[in-house]
């Protein structure tokens, strides 16, 4: 079966409306689940974007951290011309082992 995928919009549902029927739901309003959700998304990012930062670890969910690509060659898929790529930065995320244990 084709995995579905869920976004800021489904995470906001979930905070407001309780699905699991065993717990109230955490926000009374879509506007605070996604203030909630925007404020925390925000929050990681400035904390990866400090100079000093390792990353940022999220107990029960997992770790962002920073990641420097070298600069390296590569192959244009329709041209198959060898170009160069940029040195660049991005973030990896690593899953928690309690996290992964959930799941199964």
């Amino acid at each position: 079966a084709p995995m579905a995928s869920a976004g800021k919009a489904e995470i906001i549902e979930f905070l407001t409306t309780a699905p699991n029927k065993k717990t109230e739901a955490a926000y009374e309003t879509a506007a605070e689940a996604k203030r909630a959700v925007e404020n925390t998304i925000e929050a990681i990012k400035a904390l990866l974007a400090k100079n000093d930062s390792e990353g940022v670890t999220v107990v029960g969910l997992g770790g962002f951290k920073r990641v420097k690509r070298a600069a390296r060659m590569g192959v244009n898929p329709s041209t198959r011309e060898k170009i160069k790529i940029k040195a660049s930065k991005t973030v990896s995320f690593k899953v928690s082992k309690a996290f992964k244990d959930s799941l199964s």
